[in-house]
């Protein structure tokens, strides 16, 4: 679904009480449960209200990270040569 809908569904749950966010969360629940991506039991839990990441269902990056900390790959040239003046590959 879109992540519009979703803060449009919330923002109207907040406004005027109607729990909006919460049918569009179900709709996608059922879209997702009736795909061939899921097994059985998480057709059934997603059916009966548990979201698709606590079944795991959202995939996570786990190689990635965030902010200081992180690694990231740099992509390297070579190294300069003096005589050339140029970049050796």
């Amino acid at each position: 679904m879109i992540p519009a809908l979703y803060a449009l569904g919330q923002g109207v749950s907040a406004v005027f009480n109607i729990p909006l966010d919460r049918a569009i969360r179900k709709l996608d629940n059922v879209k997702v449960a009736l795909s061939n991506d899921t097994r059985y039991w998480q057709k059934v839990a997603l059916l009966l209200g548990w979201s698709q990441w606590d079944l795991g269902l959202i995939e996570t990056s786990s190689s990635k990270k965030k902010g200081f900390g992180g690694t990231s790959k740099w992509k390297t040239k070579g190294s300069w040569n003096k005589e050339k003046g140029s970049w050796n590959k």
